[in-house]
C-alpha cells in the first residue's frame, strides 16, 4: 500500500476490546515508529516510548504514573489476557476526532508490544490509509473492496454516516418497543383492574349502603392502583438499567468493541416512574368508574 504513487501513509493497527475495572476500554496498538501520524491530542504527559507504556483517553479516567491492569478478550470462548501498562500521557482525541463526538475509551499502546503479549505474531486488524488527493478515497475503496472482498472498507465519511444510521434505527426500534409496552400496559391494567373490581362488588356495596360515597370508594381504588404502578415504575426502572448493562457486557464478551455509554441519568429513571403510574391510572380508571356508578341494589343484584 506504501508503495502506491498516491498514498501518503498506510499505518497497521491492533484494535481490540479489554476492561478496567467496570469500566470497557478500547485498546489500541499503532506502531511507535510512525505514532506522530495519529496525531495524539496530549492534555498532560507524553506518548509511549517502550513497550507496557500507555496514553489513554481522559474518559477512562487514569492519571499520568498510574498502573491499569485490562483484560482483553479476543473471543467468546477463550478466556480473558491481562495486560498491565503504565500511563505516561492523557489524550482528548487521536486522528484529530476521527470517530467524531464518541468515546471509545481508548487505551494506545506499542504495536509490537500489544501482538507479543497477545501472541498474536504479526497480526493487525485495521490499516488507516491517507491519499495525497481526496479525489482518489472513492476509486481506492472501490479498489480495495475488489482486491479484498472479505475486507471492510470505510471512509472517514462512510464510517461516520454508519454510526448515524445505526443510532437512528436503534431509536426507531425502541420507540416501537415503548408504543407495544404502553399499549401492553393499557390493556393489562384495564383487564386485571376489571377482574379485581367484579370480585370486590360485595364489598363496593356493603361502603356504599353505609353512606360512603362513590367517590371515595374510586379514590381508595386509585390509590391502590398508584401504588402498584408506581412500585413497578421504579422495578422496571432498575430493571431495564442493570439489564441494559448486562446486555452490554455480553456483547462485549462475544467480540464486539463497539462500547456504549450506559449512565444512569435521573431525569429519566423519574419520567419511566410517572409513566408507569399515569398508565396503571388511565387503565383503571373505566373498570373503577362503571362499578362505583352502580347503585348498592344494582351491584348486590
Amino acid at each position: 500500500m506504501r508503495a502506491l504513487p498516491y498514498v501518503q501513509s498506510a499505518e497497521p493497527v491492533l484494535m481490540l476490546t479489554g476492561v478496567v475495572g467496570n469500566k470497557t476500554v478500547t485498546v489500541l496498538g499503532v506502531p511507535l515508529s510512525d505514532i506522530s501520524y495519529f496525531d495524539i491530542d496530549l492534555s498532560q504527559g507524553r506518548l509511549p516510548q517502550t513497550g507496557g507504556e500507555a496514553v489513554v483517553e481522559s474518559t477512562v479516567q487514569a492519571q499520568t504514573g498510574s498502573t491499569l491492569t485490562i483484560y482483553v478478550y479476543q473471543s467468546s470462548i477463550s478466556p480473558p489476557t491481562e495486560l498491565d501498562v503504565r500511563v505516561v500521557g492523557v489524550m482528548s482525541n487521536l486522528l484529530k476526532g476521527f470517530i467524531g463526538p464518541m468515546s471509545l475509551n481508548l487505551v494506545v499502546v506499542p504495536l509490537d508490544w500489544l501482538q507479543q503479549q497477545l501472541g498474536v505474531g504479526d497480526f493487525y486488524n485495521m490499516v488507516f490509509i491517507t491519499l495525497n488527493d481526496k479525489s482518489l478515497i472513492q476509486p481506492l475503496a472501490q479498489e480495495l473492496k475488489a482486491r479484498f472482498p472479505h475486507a471492510e472498507v470505510y471512509t472517514q465519511q462512510s464510517a461516520l454516516s454508519t454510526i448515524n444510521r445505526v443510532f437512528n434505527m436503534l431509536n426507531i426500534f425502541f420507540l416501537v418497543i415503548e408504543v407495544i409496552a404502553f399499549v401492553a400496559g393499557g390493556l393489562t391494567t384495564f383487564t386485571v383492574m376489571s377482574i379485581t373490581v367484579r370480585e370486590r362488588l360485595g364489598e363496593v356495596a356493603l361502603l356504599k349502603a353505609t353512606g360512603i360515597s362513590g367517590r371515595d370508594v374510586a379514590l381508595a381504588f386509585l390509590l391502590e392502583v398508584g401504588l402498584v404502578g408506581l412500585l413497578g415504575g421504579v422495578a422496571g426502572g432498575f430493571a431495564g438499567y442493570w439489564g441494559a448493562i448486562g446486555i452490554k457486557y455480553v456483547l462485549i464478551r462475544a467480540g464486539y468493541n463497539f462500547d456504549v455509554p450506559i449512565p444512569f441519568i435521573p431525569s429519566l429513571f423519574a419520567m419511566g416512574i410517572g409513566v408507569s403510574l399515569a398508565v396503571a391510572l388511565l387503565g383503571a380508571l373505566a373498570p373503577i368508574y362503571r362499578v362505583v356508578s352502580l347503585r348498592p341494589l344494582e351491584i348486590l343484584r
